[in-house]
Parts: C-alpha cells; sequence; structure tokens
C-alpha cells in the first residue's frame, strides 16, 4: 500500500478505502488477540500512512475510526485480559507490529525523500523559469543599450527616440516579472492595496499602449464609457497586464478587451479565440506553479501571472474568473463601484 500509492501507482481514492479495511482489519485484531503492542503499532502505522496518503478530511476521519478500534481493543483487554505469554496469538501479535513499525517508518521515509526531490526540483524549475523569462528583455536591453552607445554620433532624433522607446518597453517587461515574484512572495494576509476611484478605461488603455508595440496580435477596446471603479490603478494594471500577456502567448489570434458594469461591479473581461482550456483545468491555472495543459508548448513559463492576479482581485474585494463560451476564453475580472467605508485597506 505504501510504496503504490507513494510511487502513485494507484489511484488516491482506492488507497483510502485500502486505509479504512487496514484499519478495519487491525480493529478486529486488537480485538481478539488482545495485545497492547499490536494496538499501538497498528494504530501508529495508520496515522503516519493516512497522514501522508489522504486529504486532511479523510485523513482526520479514518484517524478516528482507528482510534475507535483501538478503544475497543483496550476495553477487551481490560475485560479479559492478555493471552498467555508464548502463545500463538503473543507471537503473531509481535511479529505483525514489527511489520508494522517498520511500515510505518518506510512511508516516512520514502515520503520525506519524495518531498526533498520534489523541493529540489521545485528549485530548479523555478531558477530555470525565471532565467529564462528576464533573459528575453534583458537581451534586449543590452542590444540596444549597444547600439545606442556605439552609433549614437551617427543616428538621427527619431532613431534615437525610438530607440529610447523600446528600452522603455524592454525594462518594463522586466518590471513586471520582478513585480509578480514579489507579489508571489508576500503572504496573502501581507498584500497591501490602496484603492480610489478609478475610471477603468482610462487605466486599460495606459496598459494597452504600452503593450501593443511589443505584442503581436492586435488589441481592441470595447471602451466602457467612464464606466468608474473603485480600485488600487497599479495593481489594476498589473492584472491587465498578466491577462493580456497570458492571452498573447497562449491565446488565439484576436484579443479584445470588454468593459462593462454588471450590478455593482464593474467587469473587465480579456477574450481570445484560442482554443480554450480543459473542464479540469480551469481552477488549477489559477494555481502557484501550475498552469493549464495549453503550457505545454511554454514550459518555460514561470506560472505565476494568473496566480497573482486573483489574489489581487480578491484583495480589492473583486475576483478573476476563467470561462469559454462562444468559442472564446474569457477571463473576467470584476471591481467594486463603490468605495466601501475604508478609503484603504490591507488583506
Amino acid at each position: 500500500l505504501a510504496v503504490n500509492v507513494l510511487e502513485v501507482r494507484r489511484p488516491r481514492q482506492r488507497a483510502v478505502v485500502s486505509l479504512i479495511s487496514l484499519a478495519t482489519m487491525f480493529g478486529l485484531a486488537g480485538i481478539i488477540i488482545r495485545m497492547p503492542v499490536l494496538i499501538g503499532s497498528s494504530l501508529v502505522f495508520i496515522i503516519v500512512a493516512t497522514t501522508v496518503i489522504a486529504e486532511t478530511r479523510q485523513a482526520l476521519a479514518i484517524i478516528g475510526y482507528s482510534v475507535a478500534w483501538a478503544i475497543a481493543g483496550l476495553l477487551m483487554l481490560r475485560e479479559y485480559g492478555l493471552p498467555g505469554a508464548g502463545t500463538v496469538p503473543s507471537f503473531v501479535a509481535n511479529v505483525i507490529s514489527i511489520a508494522l513499525f517498520g511500515a510505518a517508518a518506510l512511508v516516512l521515509t520514502t515520503a520525506l525523500t519524495k518531498r526533498l526531490d520534489l523541493f529540489d526540483q521545485l528549485r530548479s524549475s523555478l531558477i530555470s523559469s525565471v532565467t529564462h523569462e528576464l533573459r528575453s528583455p534583458l537581451t534586449g536591453l543590452h542590444g540596444l543599450a549597444t547600439v545606442l552607445h556605439d552609433n549614437y554620433d551617427d543616428l538621427s532624433r527619431p532613431e534615437i527616440d525610438e530607440v529610447i522607446d523600446l528600452l522603455v518597453l524592454e525594462s518594463a517587461e522586466a518590471n513586471i516579472l520582478v513585480e509578480d515574484l514579489l507579489t508571489a512572495a508576500r503572504p496573502a494576509e501581507h498584500l497591501r492595496v490602496n484603492p480610489s476611484m478609478i475610471t477603468v478605461a482610462d487605466e486599460v488603455a495606459a496598459v494597452v499602449t504600452l503593450l501593443t508595440q511589443a505584442m503581436t496580435k492586435p488589441i481592441k477596446v470595447v471602451d466602457g464609457a467612464g464606466l468608474q471603479a473603485y480600485a488600487d490603478p497599479a495593481r489594476l494594471r498589473q492584472i491587465v497586464r498578466n491577462l493580456l500577456t497570458n492571452a498573447e502567448r497562449y491565446g488565439g489570434p484576436n484579443i479584445e478587451v470588454r468593459i462593462d458594469r454588471l450590478a455593482d461591479f464593474a467587469s473587465i473581461t480579456v477574450c481570445d479565440d484560442g482554443p480554450g482550456i480543459p473542464t479540469a483545468e480551469r481552477e488549477a491555472i489559477f494555481e502557484e506553479w501550475r498552469g493549464a495543459e495549453t503550457d505545454a508548448h511554454h514550459p518555460q513559463s514561470i506560472g505565476l501571472g494568473l496566480t497573482i492576479s486573483r489574489r489581487l482581485a480578491r484583495a480589492m474585494d473583486g475576483d478573476l474568473v476563467y470561462r469559454y463560451a462562444d468559442g472564446q476564453s474569457l477571463f473576467s475580472l470584476t471591481l467594486p463601484v463603490r468605495a466601501p467605508r475604508l478609503a484603504s485597506r490591507s488583506t
């Protein structure tokens, strides 16, 4: 059971059923054999295996079930006493107990080893991803700075201005990644937002203007006709940047930003006509270091943008959700249109 589950050879649900069956078997053995060492070792094994294998609620239920069996075994022991020393039940209990303690040690050792391996893989993946993501803007910055340094006297003023504009764009891309990493490093309770009444279309336009030259796909904005929202303007721009960058990398050829009012919320929806995200992956894409199957073509993506965007949206009393409708992927950001009593907040 331990090796199969930890090596992902057995579905987790089947493993939980096996744990319940083992708990029942050990409980009956404890009642029949009435050996404290057997009762204790079986309880230790069930607690260790369940903690490693099962989800929290399932683990608590199974452990409670096992404890109930252990109490029943101890009550039988109190009522009828120990079996005779050197008897077959005593010998069987000792053998089983040794095996159970060994199995519990195997589960713990294997689980810790796999956790350490996973940590090492995540660390290597993070370093590789950050290096890859930063390499592109830094290479661009170095190249543009070199052109400006080596050819400054030969360039016309419009050409110099063009190089400077490109430098600003490349540095902005690197800054976005750094902002995402810093946001991801902060616990949710320390994530600060400073909301105020803003015009949504103005903030969206600022991001689109910044990204247009760097993106290969056209962006169409459906104006919200002066719609206002209560949000942190810098955080709002950060979310919109992440959504547009996501659409550029993984979406279809056409990108559209729709700004609407939905009851007491302003809605900003980034749409693209790509293939969409599989239903089973639609919540996983918002988890840290996770992406949808469509990310397979971009294995070096750092996988933080959507996680951070949802956290920021919820910190501003809004939300970020994904759905697929009418042949379009839709990331919808909602923000309140009215200010609460407090002028600023932190969550």
